[in-house]
């Protein structure tokens, strides 16, 4: 069992570099039931338990392109994780989400359940991208400036907010902070090599 005091180490964030690596190792991806959530977070009696076996991870191309303060979306890097969703399935990412409530930061939209940050700040949330809508318009974001284009990312947030539609949101793809979109490619633990 991992004493009490460790239990900060599960909370503390982190990186898709040390989701990798966790997942190369075969730790990690455990089952609800064998790791139930709870507030505060309770020692695990197994840090090693895992339900799939990473097999690869691939990092896809980065659509924000920063030239100095100037920033552009590459809608060619884009098309190539749709392509892996439609491929391979959902693909992991990271934001930078506004630690207020989210209604309350002035870049979610909460009659579209949509996010757009226009800002620099670093990305601080994991997310996983299950889609896309390429009409879905500027003006279902909200905030001082809106997105340069139409199109969004459908986005399941592993924070599950209660102001999301069941836990996904409309990511906008001109979201400056968007990064780190990775392919984790896995089997189930028992399945043979």
């Amino acid at each position: 069992t991992i004493p009490a005091d460790a239990a900060d180490a599960f909370t503390a964030g982190g990186s898709r570099q040390q989701a990798a690596v966790t997942l190369a190792r075969w730790y990690g991806a455990a089952a609800e039931k064998d790791a139930p959530y709870e507030e505060p977070l309770a020692a695990v009696s197994d840090p090693t338990v895992s339900r799939i076996h990473m097999a690869n991870a691939y990092y896809l191309p980065e659509t924000a392109v920063w030239s100095g303060t100037s920033y552009s979306c590459d809608m060619a890097a884009a098309a190539e994780i749709k392509k892996s969703i439609m491929k391979n399935g959902a693909v992991a990412a990271s934001y930078y989400e506004d630690q207020k409530a989210r209604a309350d930061s002035g870049y979610y939209n909460l009659q579209t359940c949509s996010y757009f940050y226009p800002g620099d700040e670093q990305a601080n949330q994991g997310i996983t991208i299950v889609g896309w809508d390429d009409s879905y318009k500027q003006t279902n974001f909200t905030g001082k400036s809106l997105p340069e284009g139409p199109g969004a990312w459908i986005v399941k947030n592993s924070r599950g907010q209660e102001s999301d539609q069941n836990g996904y949101f409309y990511l906008s793809y001109y979201d400056r902070s968007l990064c780190d979109y990775t392919l984790f490619e896995a089997v189930p633990e028992n399945a043979s090599s």
